[in-house]
């Protein structure tokens, strides 16, 4: 519902759902939560068909080394969006906050 993270979640979701369908055959139906080994980056896809997943080598995937870096380089930079939104939003809501205190204060 934030317009200001809209436009890289549009791109997220693009990038994912595309290397979905084309790595479709590689993925794995997963009954659970798989090894969250740090050494990996685990890439889990909720369908209406169920639940896949796959796993790849870190060092790879920053490396470019797999068909998976751009979703995982696309995924490090909606993190950093989504966090940004967020403490823009709280430094907003503070703003706002002492605004109105101070209104208060003055109306006094």
């Amino acid at each position: 519902s934030n317009r200001r993270i809209k436009e890289p979640a549009i791109k997220y979701w693009a990038v994912a759902s595309k290397i979905f369908e084309q790595e479709f055959a590689t993925l794995k139906k997963a009954e659970g939560i798989s090894n969250r080994d740090t050494a990996y980056v685990t890439f889990d896809f909720i369908t209406s068909n169920g639940f896949y997943t796959i796993q790849e080598k870190k060092s790879k995937l920053e490396n470019n080394q797999s068909i998976w870096s751009n979703l995982f380089k696309e995924s490090k930079f909606l993190n950093i969006e989504m966090a940004r939104v967020q403490n823009e939003s709280q430094k907003d809501a503070e703003k706002r906050y002492e605004a109105k205190k101070m209104e208060k204060n003055n109306s006094k």
